[in-house]
């Protein structure tokens, strides 16, 4: 399997340096890029945290699948679907990714599925009370 590949399924390459552990399930990726898309991972894998000297960094309160499909939107690649988008908001939310929120809600607005549009409404009122 070439480098791209695997970077994309988040394995170990030359240029992976940290690990993010969801759940047992291992995600392989570069700091700078993630910090990059994310505030919550510059604070935490480029800031004074003890967390950015560690080569694995456990992530509580996901699922695997979901955060493999959130690492996905971060990277560039067509992991939304009408299934995850309204978790992947919350999560755009918690991990303070400007980029994964803008690509849910522009997923969310152009879906033709009443499921995904209510299932986002909910998702709104959920943020609106708790963040």
């Amino acid at each position: 399997m070439d480098s791209a590949a695997k970077l994309r399924r988040f394995e170990a390459t030359d240029k992976t340096d940290v690990v993010l552990v969801v759940d047992d399930e291992k995600f392989h990726v570069e700091k700078k890029y993630v910090a990059e898309k994310s505030d919550f991972f510059r604070g935490l894998l480029l800031g004074s945290c003890k967390e950015s000297k560690q080569s694995e960094v456990d992530i509580h309160g996901f699922d695997p699948t979901d955060f493999r499909a959130f690492l996905g939107v971060l990277h560039e690649q067509p992991t939304l679907t009408d299934e995850n988008a309204a978790m992947l908001v919350i999560m755009s939310n918690y991990f303070v990714s400007e980029s994964v929120a803008r690509k849910c809600y522009s997923f969310i607005w152009k879906s033709k599925n009443i499921k995904v549009i209510t299932k986002s409404e909910e998702v709104s009122d959920f943020m609106v009370k708790f963040f």
